[in-house]
């Protein structure tokens, strides 16, 4: 208990700007004394102001081992900074302190009820400080929100919370009005709604996911943002239905994934265990497989939003192909802002080597790889 009160003291002392170094010292001495640590009172008094004191010269983390080195300082388990060095080499710092960073908010406008420059006035009136997303159309960076669920906009339907990266699957995948979409694991909704906004709400969206909770989680949000063309039903990915086979333009999966791409949003991910995760690329492959057998002849299938920088479920892309006879890999390009989302700027085209997109929590841009 006295090593978790020093902990939770130089914590605050070190990172929390709004309180007093001494009411961090005081609150210390009162928890050791609480906690029947009273005889070390003096000990943590005295510690604790001799931190404050060298706050800004604390000797350096050692960094005879790289590895342990980069695992303290970001607070990374050894394992994972280890797995993420053999990926990306020199970007892997870069890497780790992203995810200790604040992700931004972003946002995508519901073009079925407002344009971008319509929103973005309305979220200012209200205070909100709005930026357009530097690399996708169709979506805002949003500061100084408050509580986003009070804001008219929202609760008119006018825009979706999501990652641009999320953004993009519809546009790569090329929805259009009229078209027949599965959307598998699709909970909480946010590749169905970003579709149907592709789609005017026009033609069908199927949504998918194993629980009803998640199911009504789906239904809600349409309702919000004012989508008819969305339908949901309960199924496992990995189970055949065979009045799907052939049936469906596009296919999108979201397979169930380590998460590691999203620790800015879920710290506490980074502290999943290895052997967590050898059950995942089997999953994944076998959602993967299923769901190929719903395309039919011509369409689009398998457009895969993984949370995973660390590499290991980026396999089951690569595998896909040989697995599921007929269905080959889409050649992509990063979209980038300046055309509308139709226009000449919002290109999917198909370069001759690329196959995939990998976004990384430190990247300011899509990457293409190979």
């Amino acid at each position: 208990p006295l090593l978790e009160i020093l902990r939770i003291g130089a914590y605050q002392i070190l990172f929390l700007d709004k309180i007093p170094h001494s009411a961090a010292v005081n609150q210390a001495v009162e928890q050791a004394k609480d906690n029947g640590r009273a005889k070390a009172a003096g000990l943590v008094n005295a510690v604790l102001r001799q931190l404050s004191r060298n706050k800004v010269h604390l000797p350096r983390i050692p960094d005879q081992d790289a590895l342990h080195s980069l695992s303290i300082r970001y607070s990374h388990p050894k394992w994972l900074v280890k797995r993420l060095q053999a990926i990306l080499g020199p970007e892997t710092e870069a890497c780790l302190a992203a995810d200790n960073a604040p992700a931004p908010l972003t946002i995508q406008v519901n073009p079925l009820k407002a344009a971008a420059e319509e929103l973005t006035a309305e979220l200012e009136a209200s205070g909100v400080i709005v930026r357009p997303h530097p690399w996708v159309s169709g979506c805002l960076e949003l500061d100084h929100v408050g509580d986003l669920t009070a804001l008219e906009p929202f609760r008119m339907g006018k825009f979706l919370v999501q990652d641009p990266a999320a953004r993009l699957v519809s546009q790569i995948a090329g929805v259009e009005p009229g078209m027949r979409v599965l959307d598998v694991c699709a909970a909480p909704g946010g590749k169905s709604f970003s579709a149907a906004f592709a789609m005017e709400d026009q033609g069908e969206i199927l949504a998918c996911d194993l629980h009803e909770n998640k199911l009504k989680r789906i239904r809600e949000g349409a309702e919000r943002l004012g989508l008819a063309c969305i339908q949901t039903t309960a199924a496992d990915g990995r189970g055949f239905r065979p009045e799907w086979e052939a049936r469906f333009d596009v296919v999108l999966v979201d397979a169930p994934c380590s998460g590691f791409g999203i620790i800015r949003k879920k710290p506490d991910v980074r502290y999943k265990k290895p052997d967590d995760l050898f059950a995942l690329p089997v999953i994944q492959r076998a959602i993967l497989d299923n769901a190929a057998r719903y395309v039919r002849p011509g369409g689009y299938a398998g457009v895969l939003h993984l949370h995973d920088p660390a590499g290991g479920e980026r396999g089951c892309i690569r595998q896909l192909p040989g697995r599921a006879p007929g269905l080959l890999p889409h050649a992509l390009l990063p979209v980038r802002t300046g055309g509308g989302d139709r226009g000449p700027g919002d290109s999917v085209a198909p370069p001759p080597r690329h196959r995939r997109l990998l976004h990384l929590p430190h990247d300011a841009e899509l990457r293409n790889d190979p």
